[in-house]
């Protein structure tokens, strides 16, 4: 899950982790994750990076569609 954050910081999102027992509200986006290989995914090297912040312009334009999309629903 990601945390789109504030709007004071429009530049990166953080990795949320949550609860089993957690709720809050969330969007959905599905996709093709591609091969195994994708370029965007967590692993024990790069989760502390991730929790701490993702730049969006680092992620794929869906990614940043659906973050601009929603972000602009929630405020």
């Amino acid at each position: 899950m990601l945390d789109l954050g504030e709007e004071k910081n429009p530049e990166s999102v953080k990795l949320l982790v949550t609860p089993n027992d957690d709720t809050a509200d969330y969007v959905a986006l599905s996709r093709c994750w591609g091969s195994p290989n994708a370029l965007l995914k967590t692993t024990r090297e790069n989760l502390q990076s991730n929790l701490e912040g993702i730049r969006i312009s680092d992620l794929p334009e869906t990614f940043r569609d659906a973050i601009v999309l929603t972000r602009d629903t929630q405020y």
